[in-house]
């Protein structure tokens, strides 16, 4: 099977790498010279400026996709038009009706269409969906999530909202199983970009479900934290560390007389997972699906739906209200403004 790569930034590269390890990389792509050249000698293999010559020469079998958000659907339409199995980096468009084109055409194609929403490969997060599948920490009744982090250069063409916030949408949406009906966010821009640099994003799941979301690029330190209330525990994911700790507790001996120190017991467990590259991992999914013809982990109907719920969230923040997703009608050019301070 041959690969190939068509975006050679900082997630580009890795995707190129991870193939190159696996003996599958044919060839890379980006229309910066410098960018592609860099990469292709690097990991010795040709390299190109152009697409369409990229993908009539190379002729690769999947390809992964990770150029700026706003050409997801330009590029991908070319590839699946081939007949190439595709990982289109998140989010897998800027807009949902080109999300909803491009899983039209690999249909007809017959193809792979992937979205590489990172975080449901990080073993943290297998870890946590088993924990909640089998029921050993109880019943999710709520989310809390935290991604922070300084203001990444890279990121030009989007909002940390569709940067960060979608990560913990999709990881959310994969744990729970529920769909968001409802979001209200709240945020603004400290000055980094025109697009929201920090926001807080309320998420009302279908089945008495809730989540907070708090993204931020103003932050000196990079924190990757998810919690989760059940009826029996809380449960603490970190993402980089790749644990897990589940807490109980229960009162002891209780004096109703001295409510200022009332006796708990705590049992605290961490729970270590293998630590694992998340990206090999995604990859691996992703040529698994493509010769099998089965469904990737992250299928284009998973990616839509989180997009939608991220588009809904970029709505509320400039209108201040509350959207309902099923009502939701997605404006179709460029959001450049941000919403409240």
């Amino acid at each position: 099977m041959r690969a190939g790569v068509i975006g050679t930034g900082s997630m580009g590269a890795n995707h190129a790498r991870v193939y190159a390890e696996m003996g599958l990389l044919a060839g890379v792509c980006d229309t910066r010279r410098e960018a592609a050249e860099e990469v292709g000698r690097r990991l010795g293999v040709k390299w190109y400026t152009d697409v369409q010559r990229f993908l009539e020469e190379v002729r690769p079998d999947v390809v992964s996709i990770a150029t700026p958000t706003t050409t997801h659907h330009t590029v991908a339409m070319e590839a699946l038009k081939r007949g190439i199995h595709t990982l289109v980096e998140k989010p897998i468009t800027m807009f949902t009706w080109e999300a909803e084109e491009l899983m039209e055409l690999a249909k007809d194609r017959g193809v792979v269409l992937a979205a590489g929403h990172i975080e449901r490969f990080n073993p943290v997060v297998e870890a946590a969906a088993d924990l909640l599948k089998k029921d050993w920490v109880g019943e999710p009744l709520s989310f809390s999530s935290q991604r922070l982090s300084m203001f990444p250069s890279r990121v030009k063409d989007v909002g940390v909202i569709m940067d960060l916030g979608i990560h913990d949408i999709d990881v959310i949406y994969y744990l729970s199983g529920r769909r968001v009906e409802k979001v209200f966010a709240l945020g603004g821009s400290g000055g980094n970009t025109r697009f929201e640099d920090h926001a807080t994003i309320l998420l009302d799941f279908e089945g008495d479900l809730y989540a907070t979301l708090h993204v931020s690029w103003l932050v000196p330190m990079k924190v990757r934290r998810l919690s989760v209330t059940t009826t029996r525990s809380y449960t603490e994911i970190d993402y980089m560390d790749q644990f897990i700790e589940v807490s109980t507790s229960e009162f002891v001996n209780v004096d109703m007389g001295n409510l200022y120190n009332v006796p708990q017991r705590y049992d605290i467990r961490r729970i270590h997972v293998r630590r694992e590259e998340p990206l090999k991992r995604e990859i691996r999914d992703f040529l698994r699906a493509a010769e099998t013809g089965g469904r990737p982990l992250v299928t284009a109907e998973d990616a839509l739906e989180v997009l939608r719920v991220a588009k809904a969230a970029e709505a509320s923040l400039l209108t201040g209200d509350v959207i309902e997703v099923s009502e939701f009608e997605e404006a179709s050019g460029d959001v450049s403004r941000v919403g409240k301070k």
